[in-house]
This record gives structure tokens, sequence and C-alpha cells, in this order.
């Protein structure tokens, strides 16, 4: 934690004994390469935390990276070794999958160090690279799903159209757009300092507070209005009725089936087709959970003099792990919701990709039972041919 001292009041800090053990620092004005108007004196005061909130918080941050990458990986892996889950659908979710492994690895990581210690201790530089990459990765996240929710909407709402709007070529270029976007919407306004235009004096003020190790990240209205945005606001309305439009084929469709003859060979796909819809309609909706307060705070803090950080920095601190654990969620989501997903985790974590069945020919929407049974008449009747 530090406390700040204008030039000002120097006099009256020196009455109020700061302790030696205590480092304090005179930044006089324009000494960042500014044309402050006024210096500070900071007293540090030690860590933000004490040393048993330290362990705690690291320990918890550290659970949560973990689950992370190990979630994301096993996705990943589970796409990558059994072929009938590659699907259009499946690319864009291991796609998700990277994005959000690489959030853990990095974004998460860095941000339990600086978190933690209270300290950053990489430069001003990597401070914008990492603030880019955090943002980048971010609006890749809610680009995915986009994607995801309109791969949906013309697999269930509009089935004929849905090979030639979704082929392999498009659903490449969709993928390659999620990537490129987002990092060009980041890195080239930030690395610029386009989201500082009009606030310097706020920022400099925020950097003397926290001192030469800090990691300082503000932006102002115009940048906070279009980015959030871009980023949040707009894809989320469009994953939303995208995802009402399903939700209302999907209904028509259950009805159509009651007043049909039950034919489970017939009705199979679509059923799967349905599944899938209401788990990624999961996914989306545990997404806004976790990012809308951190996105309605975004646009709150410049219209109001950045009073969330004067007044309860804590609270945005809070807003942004919310956000960052929706990477871990999702994976997760995958393995309580989706039953192919499931069944293949459990080969996967059971090890049975070493014994009787090739993963080539899992199929992890079939029950293991069944395709053991088939395995073995397969198996009964190759003995009968050699005879």
């Amino acid at each position: 934690m530090t406390t700040i001292v204008s030039m000002s009041d120097y006099n009256t800090t020196q009455a109020l004994a700061v302790p030696e053990t205590h480092h304090v620092r005179t930044v006089q004005p324009g000494a960042n390469g500014t044309n402050g108007s006024s210096g500070c004196t900071e007293a540090y005061l030690g860590p933000q935390y004490s040393l048993e909130i330290q362990v705690l918080l690291s320990s918890f941050l550290a659970l949560v990276i973990l689950l992370t990458i190990v979630g994301n990986i096993l996705v990943i892996s589970t796409v990558a070794l059994f072929r009938s889950l590659r699907s259009l659908t499946n690319y864009f979710v291991v796609s998700l999958a990277v994005a959000d492994l690489l959030v853990g690895v990095i974004v998460m990581t860095l941000g339990t160090q600086y978190e933690v210690s209270g300290r950053w201790r990489h430069g001003e530089i990597f401070c914008l690279i990492f603030t880019s990459m955090d943002i980048s990765l971010t609006t890749c996240s809610i680009m995915h799903l986009s994607c995801i929710a309109f791969d949906r909407y013309y697999a269930i709402c509009h089935p004929f159209k849905y090979p030639t709007k979704m082929s392999h070529r498009k659903m490449v270029l969709m993928i390659a757009m999620c990537w490129v976007v987002p990092v060009i919407m980041a890195y080239v306004p930030i690395m610029n300092r386009w989201n500082t235009i009009g606030i310097e004096p706020v920022v400099e003020d925020t950097k003397c507070a926290l001192g030469p190790e800090s990691c300082v990240f503000l932006v102002n209205k115009e940048f906070s209005l279009i980015a959030s945005t871009l980023s949040f606001y707009l894809p989320a309305v469009m994953m939303t009725l995208a995802y009402y439009q399903v939700y209302r084929a999907a209904r028509r469709q259950m009805q159509q089936i009651i007043s049909l003859e039950r034919s489970m060979n017939n009705n199979e796909n679509m059923r799967r087709e349905k599944k899938a819809a209401k788990t990624l309609g999961i996914i989306m909706g545990c997404f806004l959970v976790c990012w809308m307060p951190f996105f309605v705070a975004n646009i709150v803090e410049p219209l109001c003099g950045y009073c969330i950080t004067r007044s309860c920095d804590l609270c945005l601190k809070f807003f942004l792990w919310l956000g960052y654990i929706n990477s871990t969620l999702n994976p997760m989501i995958y393995a309580f919701f989706n039953r192919s997903f499931r069944r293949a985790f459990k080969r996967i974590l059971s090890c049975s990709s070493c014994c009787d069945l090739d993963n080539r020919d899992f199929d992890p929407a079939v029950s293991t039972a069944l395709q053991r049974r088939t395995s073995t008449r397969h198996q009964n009747g190759e003995a009968v041919n050699n005879t």
C-alpha cells in the first residue's frame, strides 16, 4: 500500500513521524517525462497484503491457473485425439480453448505476481504489451463465442443453408479474424497511448500514487465507450439474439418430433445439435455473468472521474479476476453439460486410450458399453474367418 503526500504537506508528513523502515521518495514536477504541475512524496508502507493473505491469495490464484491450463489442454487434446469430435463447431471450441489457455499461462500468471507482490518488475513497455495481450485475448474469446453462436444459428435455424454458409474455408477465415482483429484493436491504440489522450495528469498522479514499480492502465471516455462496445456489448447482443432464435427453433422442432413417430435413428442428429446449442448457450451465459461487471465498471470509471479506482480499487480487481475465471469455467462446462466431451474426458483421464479401443474408432457420442460389444463382435468375426 502506498501513501501519497503533496509537497505542500511535506512538513506535516514529517510531523507524523513516518517510520524509517518506509521508503520515502520525492517526485519533482515533470520527473516522469511529463509536464506535471506538482510533485509528490510517497511513503511505501511495504506489501499491500499481510504475509498470511499473500499465501492464501497466491494459493487460490495458483489453483485457478492450474485448473485453467489443465482444463483447456484437455479440451484441445480431446478434439485432437477423437476424430468424431472434429466438427466445424468444435474447431471454434478448440481455438477458444487456445485463447483461454493463453489467458491462464500468460495473463493470469503475470497478474498473480503483480497482485500478490504489489510490484511490477517488467518495465513500462512490457506493461503496455501485457495490457494489450490481456485485452486482445479477452476480445478474442468473445469473438469466438460470437462465431460459435453464428454457427449454431445456421445449423439449427437454417439447416439447408448451413453447408454453404459454414464451409471449411469460411471457418478458417472466421477463426483467423477472431485472432487478427483483436490484436489490431488492442495493440495499435494502446502502444500508441491513444487511451490516455486528455487524461495524462490523471495517469501521472496514479503512477505517482502507486510508485515506480507499477503497471498503470487508465482509459479516457472515448476509448472506454468504443472499445467496450466493440469488444463486449455489441457481440453480446448479437449472441443473445442468435441463441434466442436457436431456442425458438429447438422448441418448434421438439413439438414436431412429439407429433410424429419416434425414431431414434432419424432424430439422433437433431438431438445432438440441440444439446450442443444448449451447452454453448450456457457457455455464453457464463461469459456474460463473468465479464459484465467489469465492462460496466469500465464505462462508468472514466465517466465518474475514476471514482471506482479511488473509492474501491479492490472492486475493480475482483471484477477483472471474475472475468479471467471465465477461462477456467469453459472446460468444466463441457465436462458437465456435453455427453460426448464428458465421455472423451473420462477416457483420457482413465488412460483407456492405451487399452483395447483405438481412438480413431472411438465415438464419444456412443456409449462405451455399446462400443465394447461392437468391438468384441468384430474380433469374434475375425477369429471365425481366420479358422
